[in-house]
């Protein structure tokens, strides 16, 4: 019934559709993903005791490096009360335990670090309507959480850097003091990465893992689950936590983080 439309649409602005295929990325910011890496950074400070020092690929706008300023809600219950962010983020969680995240007051973030092929720069309004074009026409509330998201994070606190997240992650760790909890994470940007290079990016994880501690938190690498990889005083632990919805509306928790932290100690 709408393809005519549809058709129509194309013809009429054929150059201009023409031009967007040339210029622009399928490139998302997806701030509702951020509700299954909360749980996942409270868990690693309450543990480490120290302030996290995040470093994200594919990192877009840099939107879910902010993950410690969004409001949250679990299966109705509103969790990290002090935050009276306009970002709420509501999703559906399967357990056989319950969240522990109550005596969570706030994320201590030190480093934010991102890095993409192509960032998303916010200040240019071209660029956030890019944003905005991405998201499917019915969904209003991914829409909402953007536009919120857009509006309050202050972007002075983060450095985002354009080039291969893969190739420069050596270096780019090398910018997060030893003070903090190393965390690498990166949210269904493997997709688009091919079999060598998503090998040669736990190798160089790997190697970063035999000098200093480091979290990788990571999905779409050897399967579509949500992983968490401790190295901790260069042993590997590898966790595979939750089986999630794209979006991050819903995840099932599929493996208790508590098991991340019983070969060693961060003190």
């Amino acid at each position: 019934m709408y393809f005519p439309l549809f058709l129509a649409f194309c013809h009429t602005y054929e150059s201009e559709i023409r031009h967007r295929l040339r210029t622009r990325r399928v490139q998302t910011n997806e701030v509702q993903r951020c509700a299954y890496l909360y749980p996942i950074f409270s868990k690693i400070q309450q543990q480490t005791k120290r302030p996290l020092g995040l470093l994200e690929i594919g990192t877009s706008a840099g939107l879910q490096l902010f993950v410690d300023q969004y409001a949250y809600e679990y299966n109705g219950v509103r969790f990290n009360r002090i935050n009276a962010s306009s970002v709420n983020i509501l999703a559906t969680v399967e357990s056989n335990e319950p969240l522990h995240l109550e005596a969570t007051t706030s994320l201590d973030i030190g480093t934010r670090i991102g890095v993409d092929l192509n960032i998303v720069d916010l200040t240019d309004e071209a660029e956030r309507s890019w944003l905005n074009a991405l998201i499917w026409p019915e969904h209003e509330s991914r829409r909402q959480l953007l536009q919120a998201a857009m509006n309050e994070v202050d972007f002075n606190t983060v450095t985002l850097i354009e080039g291969d997240g893969v190739t420069m992650l050596q270096e780019l760790v090398s910018r997060v003091p030893e003070t903090e909890t190393l965390c690498i994470f990166h949210t269904h940007v493997a997709n688009q990465m091919s079999r060598p290079i998503k090998e040669e990016l736990l190798r160089q994880v790997e190697r970063i893992g035999q000098s200093r501690d480091v979290f990788h938190i990571y999905n779409n690498v050897q399967d579509r689950y949500l992983h968490v990889d401790l190295y901790l005083d260069g042993q590997l632990t590898a966790l595979t936590y939750a089986e999630t919805e794209g979006h991050g509306r819903q995840f099932q928790i599929m493996t208790s983080l508590d098991s991340l932290f019983h070969q060693g100690s961060f003190e």
